[in-house]
C-alpha cells in the first residue's frame, strides 16, 4: 500500500510529546510514505509552530518522499476544483494521491469524501 499523508497528520504528530502520540506513532509505523509539496508549505507555515515542533516535522519529512507539483498533479487538481468547491491545498493533496494511486491519510475525511475515486484512511476512526 502507498500512503500520502495529509498536512493535519503532520501538525498533530508534531505535538506528540504533549497530546497526540497517535499521529506520531502512525507516521513511524507507516515506514515509507508520500506527502504533497503543498503539505510542506502548509505545515511549516502553520502560525503556531514553534522551533521544537518545526524540528520534529522536518525530521518526519525526511522519512517520506515529497511529491512535486507535476503537470499531471496540476491537471488533476484543476479538474477536482472544477467539479467541487475545495481549497487549493486540498485539491493539490487529493490530486497528488490520485495521480500516484495512494491512500490519503487524513483526519479531515469530510474535506475529501466527495471525491469518489480517492481512497481515505482516518487513523482516528479506529
Amino acid at each position: 500500500m502507498i500512503y500520502l499523508v495529509d498536512s493535519n497528520i503532520f501538525i498533530y504528530a508534531s505535538n506528540a510529546a504533549s497530546d497526540d502520540e497517535k499521529s506520531y506513532q502512525l507516521l513511524a509505523g507507516l515506514g515509507f510514505f508520500y506527502f504533497a509539496s503543498v503539505t510542506r508549505i502548509e505545515v511549516l507555515g502553520y502560525q503556531e509552530l514553534d522551533s521544537e515542533d518545526k524540528k520534529i516535522i522536518e525530521s518526519m519529512f525526511t522519512k517520506g518522499k515529497e511529491i512535486q507539483l507535476s503537470k499531471g498533479v496540476k491537471e488533476k487538481a484543476i479538474e477536482l476544483r472544477q467539479k467541487r468547491k475545495m481549497s487549493l491545498g486540498d485539491s493539490i493533496i487529493a490530486a497528488s494521491a490520485l495521480v500516484h494511486n495512494a491512500i490519503l491519510v487524513t483526519r479531515n475525511v469530510d474535506d475529501f469524501s466527495s471525491i469518489d475515486s480517492l481512497q481515505l484512511f482516518n487513523p482516528y476512526a479506529l
